[in-house]
């Protein structure tokens, strides 16, 4: 995973250049009742092999922008 996008693993991934959307859990991403929550990521599917595919992240949020970074920088 990085901030660009992501290796999804599934036995069927979508064609090349189709739209989806990714659901992670980041830590720290909350609700406005301080609940976590789900961040919905419109992606598109770069690559694929038998195994899964890589996604490109489309635009995101600056919470979400800021979770992720926490998550990938080491943070919880």
């Amino acid at each position: 995973m990085s901030l660009g996008g992501c290796f999804l693993e599934m036995s069927a991934p979508p064609p090349f250049g189709t739209s989806v959307i990714v659901q992670l859990e980041l830590p720290g991403l909350l609700d406005e009742k301080g609940h976590p929550t789900v961040a919905s990521i419109p992606s598109t599917v770069r690559w694929t092999t038998s195994a899964g595919m890589g996604v490109q992240f489309g635009s995101m949020g600056v919470r979400e922008t800021h979770a992720l970074v926490g998550l990938l920088s080491g943070g919880t």
